[in-house]
């Protein structure tokens, strides 16, 4: 054999492997990818702060587990995205849940000799994002005649996000002080759980 066509039976190994190492490397990225695909029932969430039961998600109140960047997270199925789902059961920090802790439908509860009352927010874009279940507020027009309310639940149409409603808990004697009047602001108060 002479040097040249040694050169060449090296040459063309050479070319074999890589081309063989290539075709692998293709071949995993292909199953990573095909792998990679998730189950919209298999992913979790983790609390980032202690949520109340009926509570309303936002953003910021969870996190993907395993984490899915934010660039991502607008290729998930709209059932994986828990965003404005309501919690069946509260949650401390940290503390993982899934698509069966979630309801599209909050769970309302009043305490005893309360009543609900519901106030549109329709003239209050901004403040289903700074009130929640648990969060108290006072009901004003001109004056205020309910000062301490709680809030049981956040309302908002899935079909029109701005078409809002809290759900307050009042006693008797508050409802009736809302008789004679329809157009009230409701402001939050410090005491808010968000």
């Amino acid at each position: 054999m002479t040097a040249s066509s040694r050169l060449t039976w090296i040459g063309r190994a050479f070319r074999s492997v890589i081309v063989f190492g290539y075709l692998v490397w293709v071949a995993i990225g292909f199953c990573m990818f095909r792998g990679a695909h998730m189950e919209p029932s298999t992913l979790r969430y983790r609390a980032t702060k202690g949520l109340p039961a009926g509570y309303r998600l936002d953003p910021d109140d969870f996190t993907f587990n395993p984490l899915i960047p934010p660039g991502e997270r607008n290729r998930l199925p709209t059932e994986a995205d828990p965003t404005g789902k309501y919690l069946l059961k509260a949650k401390e920090k940290e503390v993982l849940f899934g698509p069966a802790d979630l309801t599209s439908a909050p769970l309302i509860e009043v305490g005893a000799g309360k009543v609900r009352h519901l106030f549109s927010l329709k003239n209050q874009p901004e403040l289903p994002n700074l009130v929640n279940t648990n969060s108290h507020v006072s009901v004003c027009s001109g004056d205020c005649p309910i000062d301490d309310a709680r809030v049981l639940a956040i309302l908002c149409s899935a079909t029109r996000p701005s078409d809002c409603y809290a759900a307050l808990e009042l006693t008797k004697e508050d409802e009736a002080k809302l008789k004679d009047k329809s157009e009230y602001l409701v402001i939050p108060r410090n005491k808010s759980e968000r």
